[in-house]
């Protein structure tokens, strides 16, 4: 029996600094000769490190996973982009919990869990909150708790002056940081002086502008840690280095030899994929007066950081708290122990898979469309791209398109990951009564992750004296009309409409705005309706189409954008793009 240490006092700051499309590959400490990156490498060597530290296929994904511990699925994201990247409201994050527990709260860079009103990161527990515009690597521009910033510096640069600056005017308090780089997400750019030695290393243009963003991040995270030193900080601050997803493929900016070059491990599959490339992370974690560096070699995942970090500075999961599906490993981390084996699961929506034949599970009405109820309950777990790891087996479904009959059991693969890391060999048929007790138990908990209130579901926009809707947020599309990566488009016939979930907050008159991507020509009528209250107005050659007032009454509903009327000649009117809703009275 392990005799436990007593609790540690909280750590003076918390930070945790996530890279953007960071493959695990991409560290000199984890083997990579060519990249620089001599204050990670020099980190991990102070750190707690995990060698099998799982994250989600892409980035929103992780986002949601990480800030609540919960399978991303739970809370309402689904995708990145086609208003599937909205966090649901009802999920309490890290930093409502830390807050709640007294801690200042903030993050810089890239947030990608929702971007209009109510799901703004300074909606969501963060005292100060820098929202980047994607992805502005150089003149780094976005908002800060909803101001407009513009600035000349590189977006890592400006993340760190960030951090700095509130732990100055914040010095004997606890804050949770939260920096969010875009690095190396593509367009790739970095300084010149930064590409140059890779490119005397005979690397390509593009791999090594990679290579050089990446090497930009380290210089950025050592000058976030000499401050800390500096100003006394560094022995009480837990510090995390993650990474949200494997690597990019980069098809048309990667070669192939490029990336030959940049996976140095067997590892299989890149960004968007269940195999292990796409879902593996770094995992650095220091906080010098608690912690010693050791390896864990146990499989963790990115839901088990709430609760550990909760745990290792005393903080009770907040009142309201959904159900976690992460598990602390505080008491690993303070007894030097390795973390008990448990199952991780993955999942990857079919439109991130890099096969060269995407496909559309049954259940899934396309992309990007809305998920009804009906299709939801129609969705078979064996047809989803999903994962269960469980030791050192690993049992993927999908992993690939499939190429014969739905029930064809080769697209099931059981792997032995001690044995074969790069994921090739199909191991079922000698390990039957694993594969069977492991799909059974797959199959159980995506049925369960199905039946999940949030999953699947659009975002709710709650009405009040502004609010902004993103309109491929969409609950509800007619006919043959597609919601995309930032529009809602096919507006051909009279009758087609896209519909959103919103709760008004006060009864009153509201004008609607509609705004398109294109302008639409003069004399489409379109209509704006809840309940039983309609209004409609006319396009009139601008981007911008005015519809009131509209009456809404307080509580849950739906608001309809219809067409009803255009010009016989006209073949589409253009893409909505936003629907913004101003209380008139």
């Amino acid at each position: 029996m392990i005799d436990l240490p007593p609790p540690p006092e909280p750590p003076a700051c918390v930070i945790i600094i996530q890279a953007d499309d960071l493959g695990y590959d991409d560290l000199g400490v984890n083997g990579n000769p060519i990249v620089s990156t001599p204050n990670l490498d020099a980190l991990a060597k102070e750190s707690v490190t995990a060698l099998r530290f799982t994250v989600n296929p892409v980035c929103a994904a992780s986002r949601a996973s990480l800030l609540t511990g919960r399978h991303f699925l739970r809370t309402g994201v689904a995708h990145v982009h086609g208003g599937k990247d909205f966090l649901h409201r009802d999920e309490v994050t890290l930093a409502d919990a830390f807050r709640e527990a007294g801690w200042n709260t903030a993050t810089w860079g890239k947030w990608h869990c929702g971007d209009t009103d109510g799901y703004f990161p300074w909606d969501r527990g963060f005292d100060e909150a820098y929202m980047a515009n994607l992805y502005q690597h150089r003149n780094a521009n976005g908002s800060l708790n909803g101001e407009p910033v513009q600035t000349s510096q590189w977006s890592d640069e400006l993340l760190v002056d960030f951090a700095m600056n509130f732990l100055r005017e914040h010095r004997d308090e606890r804050n949770f940081l939260y920096l969010t780089s875009m690095t190396p997400h593509t367009p790739l750019d970095c300084p010149d002086a930064l590409k140059q030695p890779y490119l005397e290393m005979g690397l390509s243009e593009n791999l090594a502008t990679l290579y050089g963003m990446i090497t930009m991040l380290d210089q950025q995270v050592g000058r976030l840690l000499d401050y800390l030193h500096a100003e006394g900080l560094a022995e009480d601050t837990l510090l995390l280095f993650i990474s949200d997803n494997g690597p990019a493929v980069s098809n048309g900016i990667l070669s192939d030899e490029d990336r030959a070059i940049r996976k140095t491990s067997a590892r299989r599959g890149w960004k968007g994929d269940i195999w292990e490339n796409g879902v593996r992370s770094p995992f650095l974690l220091r906080w010098p007066a608690v912690l010693k560096q050791r390896i864990i070699r146990a499989a963790l995942d990115q839901v088990d950081l709430y609760p550990t970090l909760l745990e290792l500075c005393g903080i009770p999961c907040p009142d309201g708290q959904p159900d976690l599906d992460g598990a602390s490993i505080a008491t690993a981390l303070l007894t030097g122990t390795e973390p008990a084996e448990r199952a991780i699961y993955n999942y990857s929506h079919p439109g991130w898979i890099t096969s060269s034949r995407p496909y559309t599970p049954v259940g899934l009405p396309g992309e990007y469309n809305p998920v009804s109820a009906g299709q939801k309950a129609a969705m078979q777990s064996v047809d989803q791209p999903v994962s269960i790891t469980r030791g050192r087996y690993k049992l993927l479904f999908n992993p690939f398109p499939p190429e014969a009959n739905p029930a064809d059991e080769s697209r099931f693969m059981l792997i032995d990951l001690f044995r074969d890391p790069g994921e090739t060999s199909d191991v079922k048929s000698a390990h039957p009564e694993l594969y069977t007790g492991l799909k059974t138990d797959l199959i159980a908990w995506h049925d369960g992750i199905k039946a999940a209130p949030h999953a699947y579901t659009s975002p709710v926009f709650t009405i009040g004296e502004t609010t902004g809707i993103a309109a491929d947020s969409v609950t509800r599309l007619s006919g043959s009309m597609q919601n995309t990566v930032f529009s809602v488009q096919g507006w051909t016939e009279p009758g087609q409409f896209a519909v959103y979930a919103i709760e008004v907050a006060e009864s009153g008159w509201y004008e609607i705005t509609l705004e398109w991507i294109d302008p639409p020509p003069s004399g489409c009528t379109i209509e704006a309706s809840s309940a039983a209250n309609s209004i409609a107005g006319q396009t009139d050659g601008g981007k911008v189409t005015i519809i009131g007032p509209l009456e809404l009454n307080k509580g849950g509903a739906e608001l309809k954008i219809m067409l009803t009327e255009k010009p016989v000649d006209l073949n589409t009117i253009s893409q909505l793009r936003f629907v913004r809703v101003h209380m008139t009275r």
